[in-house]
């Protein structure tokens, strides 16, 4: 029950986070910069169309739907009138490889209406778009992009007025659409891992449904998991490919994301209580360890979908590693914890059995341990490399490598320990003789030789019913004798 509830916490605050991987950025009333001064927004990754995956867009393109409003929060609110005939905002993009020597050379050159943001000259570059911003109304504005790069947007304020704000978007269209070029690749990828879950559900339906009355929870448990990945693997390929189409939807990332983290914790729970649930009889005992599974398991899941926010906003807002790791702290610390946890309960299960001559059970249990142990040096390493992920750099061009790292690799770990388990946990007559054959059933029952039994049942006193049906046999044979 504890844990149900603080699942529907997780979902909550999952609803309640944005996230966006569609190169879009918008203004929602957003302040202006201060007079004769810049500010950097976001980055945008961007292929051109001979480094495009696919070009079917053509040339990249920068799409400004931009406008200048009054701020009515202001103490001077700038008025209307003011704003129309203002000139002295533009919105730009600048190649990131760029950018330090352009901000040495920027300047503000004088224009009709006001003063405008320029390169100096010899700082000019054919990858630059720029254009200003109209106080009148929205006007669209499209430029297209020469270059693959990252681009930084950027907003500068050329002139005196105040209290005014920016309302808009500014998107940039790769040649494969509003996708960044970092995350195009995870289209393809939750394109094709339904297939691997699906096969797993199908498989361990053909095994399982002709004995489910005698399936054990972790055999159930391994097909709810497998159409969890199915789910999982379509919201998100939903997800991205509405971003694609600049028609993001977070309800199926963030669906997406819980069924991930769900049944990741599944499978740790029955890891870390299987030890406790056969070492602590009494209920209230059983109770309170469930209860612990279950509030360390959801605060795992919650550090995990922290750590997801993160590292998808790490491309967008330019943020460094340090900061990065430190939101993967609270994640580190909870998946040792598990991890950890979860060995020493299979080990101590398993020496148990052990002790107890079920060395058949305790084989299953061993197995176990090496795929658990497995998963945690891949889990390790799928951190460490996503942690030192260098595609994020303005200088890389390696963006492919991003969803190797982000999804390629956790999502295979995954997959290769569901098979696993299901190879080990599979319906069996093995395995139904090492569950049947438990320490009760060798306290309670004792093998004996065929005669000695026969001679204990013959000395067993007999029943009051027993010695009425002899005395009856007994009167019957004799009458016949005397007749």
């Amino acid at each position: 029950m504890a844990m149900a509830r603080a699942w529907k916490f997780l979902c909550v605050a999952a609803a309640l986070g944005r996230v966006a991987v569609s190169q879009s950025f918008v203004f929602d009333a957003a302040e202006a910069p201060m007079p004769f001064s810049l500010q950097s927004h976001h980055r945008f990754y961007v292929y051109s169309a001979k480094d495009a995956p696919n070009a079917g867009y053509g040339d990249p393109e920068i799409v400004s739907k931009l406008v200048l409003m009054p701020d009515l929060s202001s103490s001077a609110p700038a008025s209307a009138r003011d704003l129309i005939s203002y000139n002295s905002v533009q919105v730009a993009l600048f190649p990131m490889q760029d950018i330090d020597n352009a901000m040495q050379n920027v300047e503000c050159a004088p224009k009709e209406g006001g003063m405008e943001f320029s390169l100096h000259p010899s700082s000019a570059n054919k990858s630059l778009a720029m254009h200003t911003v109209s106080g009148d109304r929205v006007t669209p504005y499209t430029q297209q992009l020469a270059d693959s790069g990252v681009y930084a947007l950027v907003v500068a304020h050329c002139g005196n007025l105040t209290g005014f704000r920016l309302s808009g978007t500014v998107a940039v269209k790769n040649p494969h659409g509003y996708l960044q070029a970092l995350d195009y690749n995870k289209v393809v990828l939750y394109r094709f891992l339904p297939f691997l879950y699906g096969t797993a559900a199908v498989v361990w339906l053909l095994l399982a449904v002709p004995k489910w009355a005698e399936l054990l929870p972790v055999q159930r448990n391994l097909l709810t998991i497998s159409l969890a990945g199915v789910g999982e693997s379509v919201l998100m390929w939903l997800y991205y490919f509405s971003a694609n189409r600049d028609a993001e939807n977070q309800i199926w990332f963030v669906a997406g994301s819980v069924l991930s983290f769900w049944k990741v914790c599944v499978l740790l729970r029955h890891a870390l209580l299987a030890s406790e649930l056969f070492t602590s009889p009494e209920s209230d005992s059983v109770d309170w360890t469930c209860s612990k599974v279950g509030l360390v398991l959801v605060a795992f899941a919650a550090a995990m979908f922290n750590f997801r926010i993160v590292y998808l906003l790490r491309s967008g807002f330019s943020l460094d590693k340090a900061a990065v790791f430190l939101n993967a702290l609270p994640m580190i610390a909870l998946g040792v914890l598990v991890l950890c946890w979860a060995l020493y309960s299979l080990a101590r299960q398993r020496s148990a059995l052990v002790d107890q001559k079920r060395d058949d059970l305790a084989a299953y249990l061993g197995r176990c341990q090496i795929v658990a142990g497995s998963a945690a040096l891949g889990a390790a390493m799928a951190v460490v490399l996503q942690l030192l992920d260098s595609s994020f750099n303005p200088e890389s061009k390696a963006w492919g490598m991003h969803c190797v790292y982000s999804e390629g690799i956790p999502q295979g770990i995954f997959v290769v320990v569901l098979y696993a388990a299901m190879h080990i946990w599979r319906p069996s007559e093995a395995l139904r003789i090492a569950l049947l054959h438990g320490p009760e059933d060798e306290q309670d029952f004792e093998c004996q030789p065929l005669g000695a039994a026969m001679e204990e049942a013959d000395r067993a006193p007999l029943g009051p019913a027993t010695e009425e049906v002899d005395s009856a046999v007994a009167g019957g044979s004799g009458d016949a004798v005397a007749s």
